[in-house]
């Protein structure tokens, strides 16, 4: 289990999430998006397509790479953006 930071910028936004190491960077973006709907009231599904980067790694993630793998720990901030 990892505590992350979240930053939307196009909401101007920061969300914690709490998730298992063991999942992927896509799990976490519909996790991340599930979360802002219910924060924002929407309940309209969107195949809007979001990255998740790193700026202290200065990348972009695979959507089908394991978060423990990316170098994800407790602590870490990332953007979807």
């Amino acid at each position: 289990m990892i505590f992350l930071e979240v930053f939307i910028p196009v909401l101007s936004l920061s969300v914690d999430v709490r998730t298992l190491d063991t999942g992927t960077v896509k799990s976490l973006i519909s996790e991340v998006c599930d979360l802002v709907k219910q924060k924002i009231g929407e309940n309209e599904n969107t195949n809007n397509e979001f990255v998740l980067y790193s700026p202290g790694q200065n990348r972009i993630f695979p959507e089908n790479a394991v978060l423990r793998e990316c170098g994800l720990i407790t602590g870490s901030k990332v953007m979807l953006m």
